[in-house]
């Protein structure tokens, strides 16, 4: 697909078009330009775009409705006159589809002479190297992932500070879970596929002859494994669209696919500027990122101030005994309910609703820490960085 814009061309016929796309597949859409000023034109190959359905003016040619993000610049249009006035006037609007099936990158190209600068869109096909880690809150909804989590947590023999063992547990069930993830949870939306078609497929049946009880009783176990795939598919979506479910309850899986592919779009690392020079190649950006977190968390002296008392304003002996008593089990469950299931993931991947989901399993281990952490101050310096990222 090919999009111009200030063609400065009265009219546009096919034999002009042709001369521009060079193949036989071809269908278009123009929009005359006023004069020497303006004019649009949008070629397409009708073997991979199917048009359903468009709206164009003097100002615009619609034939989808997602805007996407830019890189490097802001704005695309600028009036090159004493007081500059900048705008983004140029955009491609996408069809939510094409979101699904490509990784696209929008990029605003040097405006030269112009007054609009060109935006390019394009398919990056960098490769960044694996996904990392995120726990998926769709995991908790299969009958076996409890039963998992707590087998791989208590065969984990290690041995050390309460600290150093949450610390080597986690790492030992990640590890697990993606392992778990291709071998058990599987491709869920597939599974959901295959389940709706065997539905759809008795009742036709039903609709032709009465079904034995053989088939019914199918029929009705596998509604009940569609609904369950069905929360897993809205839960995978949902966490990583990053939208508050406003409809709960209504399965509206693509809205939440859209979101997230949009999200993941806008939060993209596409190139970074390190020292004046622009980065684009994926090891390079990820090693200078590397590095700007290492000059960040390295303190050149190891010298703290020390703070004594008295502190007055703290209160009496009763206060300060209060502030430095030891965590109660009611405090630290408390904290761990309390918290918001789909937020913030740390560095390690695991969100709190592995936490709260998996606390039965894990929690003699987390208070043994707590309770080593009250009485040496001390933590496993692998965990201290976990807990600043």
């Amino acid at each position: 697909m090919v999009l111009l814009q200030e063609t400065k061309r009265s009219t546009i016929d096919e034999k002009f078009v042709i001369s521009i796309w060079g193949r036989e597949q071809m269908d278009f859409m123009a929009v005359d330009s006023a004069g020497a000023a303006g004019g649009l034109l949008c070629i397409w190959n009708p073997e991979v775009f199917q048009l359903v359905d468009c709206c164009s003016n003097r100002n615009f040619i619609i034939l989808s409705v997602v805007d996407l993000p830019m890189m490097e610049r802001k704005f695309t249009w600028c009036n090159s006159q004493e007081g500059e006035k900048w705008s983004r006037i140029d955009r491609f609007l996408l069809n939510p589809e094409w979101l699904q099936m490509f990784n696209f990158k929008l990029w605003g190209l040097p405006r030269m002479i112009s007054d609009h600068c060109p935006i390019l869109l394009m398919e990056d096909e960098r490769d960044w190297g694996p996904t990392p880690f995120r726990f998926l809150n769709a995991w908790t909804l299969h009958p076996k992932f409890r039963p998992f989590v707590e087998n791989t947590w208590l065969e984990a023999n290690v041995v050390g500070w309460a600290s150093f063992k949450c610390l080597q547990k986690l790492k030992i069930l990640k590890l697990a879970l993606k392992q778990w993830d291709k071998d058990v949870f599987g491709d869920v939306e597939h599974k959901l596929n295959q389940v709706e078609e065997e539905i759809h497929a008795l009742d036709l049946s039903a609709e032709d002859r009465p079904l034995s009880e053989v088939e019914q009783a199918r029929r009705r176990e596998a509604k009940g494994i569609a609904w369950k795939l069905s929360k897993m598919v809205e839960w995978a979506w949902l966490q990583k669209s990053r939208i508050k479910w406003s409809t709960q309850g209504d399965r509206n899986t693509k809205f939440f696919h859209i979101m997230a592919s949009s999200r993941r779009t806008r939060n993209s690392l596409c190139s970074i500027v390190v020292n004046g020079i622009v980065k684009e190649d994926p090891m390079e950006v990820r090693a200078a990122v590397q590095q700007h977190f290492i000059n960040q968390f390295t303190e050149s002296s190891r010298i703290r101030p020390r703070l004594s008392g008295p502190f007055l304003s703290i209160g009496g002996t009763e206060d300060v005994q209060l502030l430095e008593a030891e965590f109660s089990k009611a405090e630290i469950e408390a904290a761990v309910k309390s918290c918001e299931g789909n937020k913030a993931p740390g560095s390690d991947g695991f969100n709190h609703m592995m936490f709260k989901k998996c606390w039965k399993v894990i929690k003699a281990d987390v208070l043994q820490f707590m309770k080593e952490f009250h009485q040496n101050t001390k933590l496993v310096e692998a965990l201290i960085a976990l807990l600043l990222l």
